[in-house]
């Protein structure tokens, strides 16, 4: 993550008016914050800083709003916050399911970037998939590799399913639903925040067939 903040000098105030000591705190749930950098004696127009973070929220924190001897006060003319191009947050990371039909078709094969392995469950629906993400962030794309992306009969794609989204893993809330899916592949768009994600497939198959999971990949995009 990279932060700017532009103070006073940088909107044509006097450089006396510069904010002198700051820190930059973070949190994912808007309440407890921590600090993950600090500024002490700062007199420049501009800050610009790079630091190794992930966050929902930010917060500038003032401690001394202008150099020594003046009124104090916060003159922020701009609060920039960067991130990171993002790849897909759910490669390679924690996977359980409620079940799996053989240890070559475990839940980490759902997320090791191979469409050649997948997550089979052992029985009919309804099944889950649930995901780690390691931190709190936000969702907006998520995609789904069915049965027949690696050749398997489309009657075996996903029909109808689910994205929802936790904090603690264990409370979910539905954050996008497919009903009738036939597709292959389904590459969807999401407003959603968590950091666990859970597939919570009702109907495994098409209408007829087995019902069982068979998902061979599973992206999540910020």
């Amino acid at each position: 993550m990279r932060w700017v903040v532009k103070h006073a000098g940088a909107g044509g105030e006097s450089a006396i008016y510069n904010t002198r000591d700051f820190k930059l705190k973070v949190s994912s749930d808007g309440t407890n914050f921590t600090d993950i950098d600090t500024v002490t004696g700062n007199s420049t127009n501009l800050t610009d800083r790079t630091i190794n973070t992930n966050a929902r929220y930010v917060r500038l924190y003032i401690t001394q709003g202008t150099q020594i001897g003046y009124d104090g006060y916060a003159r922020i003319d701009e609060f920039e916050v960067y991130g990171s191009a993002s790849g897909n947050a759910a490669l390679n990371k924690t996977a359980t399911a409620n079940a799996y039909n053989l240890s070559s078709e475990a839940p980490q094969y759902a997320v090791d970037g191979s469409t050649g392995t997948k997550w089979a469950s052992i029985a009919a629906s309804p099944n889950w998939l649930k995901i780690d993400l390691g931190y709190v962030t936000n969702i907006s794309r998520w995609v789904v590799k069915h049965a027949a992306v690696n050749g398997e009969s489309t009657n075996f794609n996903t029909k109808d399913y689910k994205l929802q989204v936790s904090n603690d893993g264990t409370t979910f809330t539905d954050a996008d639903t497919v009903t009738g899916n036939t597709a292959s592949s389904t590459d969807r768009n999401v407003n959603a925040t968590g950091r666990y994600v859970r597939l919570y497939i009702t109907q495994g198959t098409q209408s007829g067939f087995d019902g069982y999971a068979r998902i061979y990949e599973i992206e999540v995009y910020n």
